[in-house]
């Protein structure tokens, strides 16, 4: 009997198990489709709470957090300080947009290294170091911008705005002669590409 009543939990246990697994991963499809949906059509900020939600059910998975730091890197919703505005509001707005800029760093950072470790020679690594680039660059820092770039780069060599973005970032800096060779190289870069195509 108690042989019996000890079969019938560990039944009763795989079965709800089971269904539950499967709740999840339908749940899990529909939002990646539901978001992947918003994201290819260039709708970043309704993007987000799809992917927030599927991130719930699967903190895990790197592939889709650095999809999330993307949509936040792109995020198309983010308030735009106006002159005609008093100081205060102004002021908050940019606090806004650079707080999601860093946001969107951080989470770059820790799982880019994270898909570093498990697949280094993802042929996406480039792009998303790109990606990393961008919101290091957009949140204020400047010098980190370059050596992500740098590494974009080096990781995907069809990445070739990113001596322009190099270029952009050394004149701000108030570096010419940093910027004019960062130009440089993107326009031998853009020759080589022309010639391979």
């Amino acid at each position: 009997m108690k042989i019996k009543i000890f079969l019938i939990s560990v039944l009763l246990f795989f079965s709800t198990n089971h269904v539950y697994s499967s709740e999840k991963s339908i749940a899990t499809r529909q939002l990646k489709k539901k978001a992947y949906e918003y994201f290819q059509n260039g709708e970043y900020s309704l993007s987000i709470p799809y992917i927030e939600r599927y991130l719930e059910i699967q903190p895990a998975e790197i592939y889709m957090r650095l999809v999330y730091a993307n949509a936040l890197l792109y995020k198309e919703d983010l308030p735009i300080p106006t002159r005609d505005e008093d100081s205060y509001s102004r002021s908050q707005k940019w606090k806004e947009i650079r707080s999601n800029y860093k946001e969107s760093a951080a989470i770059f950072e820790i799982n880019i290294a994270k898909l570093e470790m498990v697949r280094p020679r993802d042929p996406a690594l480039g792009k998303w170091y790109y990606q990393w680039a961008m919101a290091e660059w957009f949140s204020g820092n400047k010098e980190k911008a370059l050596k992500l770039f740098q590494k974009s780069v080096k990781k995907d060599f069809t990445l070739i705005d990113s001596y322009y973005n190099m270029g952009a970032i050394y004149e701000s800096m108030g570096q010419y002669a940093d910027a004019e060779k960062a130009w440089r190289n993107y326009v031998q870069a853009e020759k080589e590409l022309n010639v391979e195509d």
